[in-house]
């Protein structure tokens, strides 16, 4: 119920909220952004490609099932890559395509233009959507909204607004 949430969120409608300037960030780099500001996010554990070939614990405290997403910001479409990785149900599951994506990532991309993976407990009830912000040359600060995951490129479902919104 939309206004429960609200009720329960005010203090995050009351902060200035600062954007610092981007072109473009990775989901993980948003999600830390939304964190800060006391959004509930999924819980999640990130892994820097920096790191990768250190690991050796592959259970860090998240809840299967858990979803694996590929961070670059050559990768805007995580799909077409093969950068999305859902229903993962076991630490061997887990590590066989964690293996499998860092392979994906040393074939297609250049090492300095990947983040990492993230690790994210998968949700199981919601409606996924796409929300993000640009600046239209036209109109000033813009609102994106609409359907998201693989239904942002499958249905066009999204819808441009100028801020600020009435809701």
């Amino acid at each position: 119920n939309y206004s429960d949430y609200r009720e329960e969120h005010t203090e995050i409608q009351q902060r200035k909220i600062i954007v610092p300037p981007k072109k473009q960030w990775t989901e993980y780099a948003t999600k830390q952004w939304l964190i800060e500001y006391g959004f509930p996010i999924p819980k999640s554990k990130m892994i820097f490609y920096k790191d990768k070939d250190e690991i050796t614990d592959y259970g860090w405290g998240l809840n299967f099932p858990v979803v694996l997403k590929g961070q670059s910001i050559d990768a805007s479409h995580k799909t077409d890559y093969g950068l999305v990785k859902t229903n993962i149900y076991s630490q061997n599951d887990l590590r066989e395509k964690l293996i499998n994506m860092w392979e994906i990532f040393d074939a297609q991309f250049s090492p300095e233009r990947v983040e990492g993976i993230l690790i994210e407990e998968q949700v199981q009830k919601g409606v996924e959507v796409i929300i993000g912000a640009k600046w239209d040359p036209l109109y000033g600060p813009a609102l994106v909204f609409g359907s998201g995951g693989i239904f942002v490129e499958i249905l066009n479902d999204i819808q441009v607004s100028k801020v600020p919104l009435n809701i």
